[in-house]
């Protein structure tokens, strides 16, 4: 059974609250995601704080590339110097879904940037 793949219909980005997420590039199973926060963080490690406090779980292995386990097995990429945030989806997520987890995870991640 080969996985689902993008189709016309698809959307190539989705704004929620303050937030945007554009499907990735190359890929084509709606799995990898840009989030672009509408306010992006002013400190970066007040916002790596806030992501460990908000259930993430820091698997950072260089300074400048976070990598961040999400509940669910969703994979957070954060470099910190450029401001890129990319979500890597699990990839056992609902196929049908993913545009709107892709966004509703986003929004999540908006609530969690500090407002120092």
């Amino acid at each position: 059974m080969s996985a689902p793949e993008a189709d016309d219909d698809d959307p190539e980005s989705l704004t929620g609250e303050g937030v945007t997420v554009v499907r990735g590039h190359g890929c084509f199973r709606r799995l990898t995601w840009e989030i672009h926060l509408g306010e992006p963080p002013r400190s970066w490690p007040s916002f790596r704080d806030a992501l460990v406090g908000g259930g993430f779980v820091d698997h950072t292995r260089l300074p400048s590339v976070w990598d961040f386990e999400a509940p669910g097995g969703h994979r957070l990429i954060v470099l910190p110097e450029t401001g890129r945030l990319q979500l890597r989806l699990h990839y056992l997520s609902e196929p049908d879904g993913r545009p709107e987890l892709a966004l509703s995870m986003a929004s999540g991640l908006a609530r969690l940037v500090p407002r120092e």
